[in-house]
């Protein structure tokens, strides 16, 4: 969901990722049926690049909150506590090494969790929306081998299957379109 490459610092610059990548995977995921969620929402730094950046401030919570707003039903970290040693004991946690100093990060899913409670006290879960907005529908078609074939062989080199996708998002915002993507 925030794969930045190329986006950020390095190869793959973990900032804060794309917004258009972001609104892009909550209506690809959102038509699932049943309980949906994203696993392994990183805390902080990882090492998967080759320059590791901390996430930019207030990135985290930004993560937070969009896959909140795309109607996700959990949130996990990848982390509770950043490991002592390791491949990965330079991938931060919600909770330093020594296992209770919180890091930015944690902080971030503190501020989060407290403005979820507050939010709750003036909104129903699961409130009905507005007839008017139910009423409009979109479809945008998403198919796997189509973008597969484009990448393997492209015939133009700007064109892009998941960027003309990432282009249509914000038109159908503009007009409040309920969208959804179909497999």
């Amino acid at each position: 969901m925030v794969y930045g490459d190329n986006e950020g610092i390095g190869r793959r610059g973990y900032r804060v990722g794309k917004s258009t990548t972001h609104r892009f995977r909550q209506r690809f995921f959102r038509p699932v049926q049943g309980t949906y969620g994203v696993m392994e929402l990183q805390p902080g730094q990882v090492n998967w690049g080759s320059i590791n950046p901390q996430p930019l401030p207030g990135a985290v919570r930004l993560w937070l909150w969009s896959v909140f707003a795309g109607g996700s039903d959990f949130i996990c970290t990848y982390r509770y506590r950043q490991p002592l040693y390791g491949t990965e004991q330079y991938h931060y946690g919600i909770v330093n090494t020594d296992g209770t100093t919180i890091t930015p990060g944690g902080r971030e899913f503190e501020q989060f969790i407290k403005e979820v409670k507050q939010l709750r006290t003036q909104a129903k879960a699961r409130d009905v929306k507005p007839a008017d907005y139910q009423a409009r529908r979109t479809a945008i078609l998403f198919n796997h081998e189509n973008a597969w074939s484009i990448e393997k062989a492209k015939t133009k080199p700007h064109l892009e299957y998941n960027g003309t996708h990432r282009q249509v998002l914000p038109h159908l915002e503009e007009f409040r379109c309920s969208g959804r993507y179909h497999q």
